[in-house]
């Protein structure tokens, strides 16, 4: 969340569907899952994980 550009979602409040409506936190699913650069970034690390 901190990169530049950054590589995990912050907190997402936008386009709430209903199974994602926690009354009044209103945060989104999507936030603090990683976005495209950021899986890249897990499977390599996974990837050296399994060497």
């Amino acid at each position: 969340m901190c990169g530049d550009p950054e590589q995990v979602n912050g907190i997402v409040k936008n386009g709430l569907p209903k199974a994602d409506n926690f009354g009044t936190l209103q945060v989104g699913m999507a936030s603090f899952h990683p976005k495209v650069g950021g899986a890249t970034l897990y499977k390599n690390v996974f990837h050296q994980a399994l060497g």
